[in-house]
Order: structure tokens, then C-alpha cells, then sequence
């Protein structure tokens, strides 16, 4: 075929009218992002909740478990007094459980209630926008001496609000220890508030 037979073909072949494609993108509207109230706050949440059930409840729990059962042990004797199946039953008896359930109640659980209060809502966000200031956790005090350190925690709220808590759940402690020294001991427990004098 001659360069001019192979001229007209392709000629032929442009002369037929072309059609744009169609698009859709442009039609349509543009879907707007949801807030992140909607999509993100939710998504933390829960996180943040299974890991307090799961990590912090769940470990403090446990701790305080094996702390009472260990504790009923030496109370009771220790393995001398109990025996090897004492030792190992002595953790599944419903008054250790009991126990346990309650010291996780009075020791653990105010000091995670109270971190969870001191550490969210509006104090976190005073904190973030003041980190200059001297609400910021970690920053030094212009005081010059531990006393008026201690003035100036004391004013904070919060400061009290943390040491009526420990005092308290120290208090509720002190008074459990006393009540099961008393019943569980076999020997006396010496807990009287005056030394005996010879």
C-alpha cells in the first residue's frame, strides 16, 4: 500500500465525531466529614474503658488478692500451721475473697477514682492550655522552702480532696487489719493502743 492509501485510511478514521465521557464526580456533592465527636471521641472511649476494666481493674484486683491470701496465710500460721493444702486453699476460700474484694474496694479502687477525676475533664484541658503556668504537672515552684511548698499544694483543691482520700481509705485499712488480726490470729495479736508497762 502506497504512504497515501495509508493517509486517506487514517483521514477515515478521524473524520467520525468523538464523545466526551460522561462524569459523575463533579455531580455529585461532596460528602461532608463527620465530627469527630461522631467518629473518633466514641473509638477512644471505648479504648480508654477496656483498658481500665481489663488493665488497671482487673491487675489491682489481682494484686490485692494474692496480697490477702498471702496475708490469711502468715496470719494463720504460715505453712507450718496450715500444711501445704491449707497454704493452696487458703486463696479460694470465700472469706478471702471476701477479704480481697473488700481491700481492692477501700485501698485501690479510691486512688483509681481519684486519678480518673484529677486527670480528665476540665482539668486536663486547663492543663493544656496553660502549660506555662503553674498548674502544669512536673513544673517547679518558685517557693523557696518545703513550708511554703506545703502552703502552696494545700491551697490547691485538689491537693485535699488526694490526702482526705488516702487518709481515709489509710483509716479504712488500719481498721480492717485490726478486725482480721483479731479474728483470724490464734495467738494474741498485740494490737492494744498502750504498751504494756513492766
Amino acid at each position: 500500500m502506497s504512504a497515501a492509501g495509508r493517509l486517506g485510511n487514517s483521514q477515515s478514521r478521524t473524520t467520525t465525531p468523538t464523545r466526551a465521557f460522561t462524569s459523575t464526580i463533579l455531580s455529585r456533592s461532596s460528602q461532608s466529614v463527620p465530627p469527630a465527636s461522631v467518629t473518633f471521641e466514641p473509638l477512644v472511649k471505648s479504648v480508654l474503658r477496656h483498658r481500665l476494666l481489663y488493665n488497671i481493674f482487673a491487675y489491682s484486683f489481682l494484686f490485692s488478692w494474692v496480697q490477702t491470701a498471702l496475708w490469711l496465710v502468715w496470719i494463720r500460721g504460715g505453712i507450718n500451721a496450715l500444711g501445704i493444702g491449707g497454704c493452696l486453699v487458703t486463696p479460694v476460700l470465700p472469706m478471702t475473697v471476701v477479704l480481697a474484694c473488700v481491700n481492692w474496694a477501700v485501698a485501690a479502687l479510691p486512688v483509681i477514682i481519684l486519678r480518673k477525676v484529677e486527670l480528665t475533664g476540665g482539668f486536663c484541658i486547663v492543663l493544656m492550655i496553660k502549660e506555662s503556668s503553674s498548674l502544669s504537672v512536673g513544673t517547679r515552684t518558685s517557693a523557696s522552702s518545703p513550708a511554703k511548698i506545703l502552703q502552696t499544694a494545700i491551697i490547691k483543691r485538689s491537693t485535699l480532696r488526694a490526702l482526705l482520700t488516702y487518709m481515709l481509705s489509710a483509716m479504712c485499712i488500719l481498721i480492717i487489719h485490726a478486725w482480721v488480726s483479731s479474728t483470724f490470729d490464734t495467738g494474741n495479736p498485740r494490737l492494744t493502743l498502750f504498751v504494756r508497762s513492766k
